[in-house]
Parts: structure tokens; C-alpha cells; sequence
């Protein structure tokens, strides 16, 4: 039984002495790699008659809730487990639409905690259409958020959500992307 524990830890010494002999060799870090959607565009109209160009990467789903006047939907992004949360309201007249302003600020806000930084891009056309995008950097849970009306009757808002932890390096790139597929639903909005 000496036998084969010396000739065991021989063996051992062996293999140990023989794997110091080569240099390390340093590899880099690896980074998943992220294939963004192209740029290709539909008009289409949401169930409650809300029509805007959306991106041919983001699939339509109505949501099943509806509360009063309003109407919810979310535009999927599979690739990226991305969902983009849509909610749009025909207003009660000028209190009604005030009221949902404020909250849409107040939500966009709530996000503070845990952003960077918060910069907002104010958009206006010609028509009287009017909203406001809100980019939030570092780790919030959304990080693009818009509201749009007509200043009158309609009210529409939406939040980005990825359905992974929030970590704004690796998401910025989508995050771009898809800012870029909001900016187009903001300018080619038809209300009903």
C-alpha cells in the first residue's frame, strides 16, 4: 500500500512541476454580443382606434385591462425582453388631461432613485401634437419613458421596461435603438 501512495503523490509532483512551465496566457473579458433590429416601419392602428408607425421588431399586444376610457398595450420586443407599456386615454376636458400630465411626471420621477441623470426632450408638431421624453441613465427600472397629447382630449404615455435587472451600460445600446422607434410613434401619431 506504500507503494501506490508514493508512486500517487510522484505522480502528483509530476503533473504539478509540469504545468508551471508554460506562461499564462492573459484572455480578455467576454461581452455578449447584441444584434439591434433594423429600422423598418408599419402603420397600423391599437384596438381603440390610437394609429402611429411602430417598429416591424416590436410585436403588438393589447392588454386585457381596460379602466373606464382608457386603453393599455404593450409593444414587445422579444429579442431583447423589452416590453414598451402603453396606455392611451381620451381625456375629460383640460382638468382631466392636467391631472394625467402630472401624473406622468410623477412616475417618471419615481425612477430618481436609482437613475444617473433624468433628461427630458420637449417635441412639438405642427398639428398641436405635443409630448416629452424622459431618458433616465444609470440603473433605473425604465429607462425611456414619453407622453404625448393633443393638448385638448387625448393623452398617450409609454415606459420602456427590460424583464432582466437594471444595468444601463449593457442596455444602452437597445435603449437607443428603441428611443429611436419612439421618436418615430411620436411623429406619426393619428388620433382617433
Amino acid at each position: 500500500m506504500t507503494f501506490s501512495m508514493g508512486m500517487a503523490a510522484a505522480l502528483g509532483l509530476a503533473l504539478l512541476l509540469s504545468g508551471c512551465n508554460a506562461d499564462p496566457v492573459p484572455r480578455p473579458s467576454g461581452y455578449f454580443r447584441i444584434a439591434l433590429h433594423d429600422t423598418l416601419f408599419s402603420a397600423g392602428e391599437v384596438g381603440c382606434g390610437l394609429g402611429f408607425e411602430r417598429s416591424l421588431a416590436a410585436g403588438l399586444m393589447p392588454r386585457l385591462e381596460r379602466v373606464g376610457d382608457s386603453c393599455w398595450f404593450d409593444l414587445v420586443y422579444p429579442q431583447y425582453d423589452a416590453r414598451l407599456h402603453c396606455t392611451y386615454v381620451h381625456a375629460n376636458g383640460a382638468e382631466d388631461l392636467a391631472e394625467r400630465m402630472d401624473d406622468a411626471f410623477r412616475l417618471a420621477y419615481e425612477h430618481e432613485v436609482r437613475a444617473d441623470a433624468i433628461g427630458t426632450r420637449r417635441f412639438n408638431r405642427p398639428d398641436g401634437t405635443s409630448g416629452i421624453s424622459f431618458h433616465l441613465t444609470g440603473d433605473a427600472a425604465s429607462p425611456m419613458q414619453f407622453v404625448l397629447t393633443d393638448g385638448a382630449d387625448d393623452f398617450f404615455r409609454g415606459a420602456l421596461y427590460f424583464n432582466r435587472s437594471a444595468n444601463g451600460d449593457s442596455t444602452q445600446p437597445v435603449t437607443d435603438r428603441i428611443t429611436y422607434d419612439v421618436a418615430r410613434i411620436m411623429e406619426t401619431v393619428r388620433w382617433p
